[in-house]
């Protein structure tokens, strides 16, 4: 886990990874429009799996 706002702008510089994985969300008022859940679902439901299941 990060513990410091550095260390999360570091790994952002770094970039997506196995365990990582950025959105850039879009707004319509005061509602997330993009990205939808089921994507977002998706996402998480990866990268629970990783490490044969162990999530992180």
């Amino acid at each position: 886990m990060l513990d410091t706002t550095d260390e999360l702008l570091q790994q952002i510089r770094l970039g997506e990874d196995s365990s990582l994985e950025l959105k850039d969300l879009r707004f319509r008022g005061n509602k997330v429009e993009e990205p939808h859940s089921n994507s977002m679902a998706d996402e998480m439901a990866a990268i629970a799996n990783t490490a044969n299941g162990a999530g992180v």
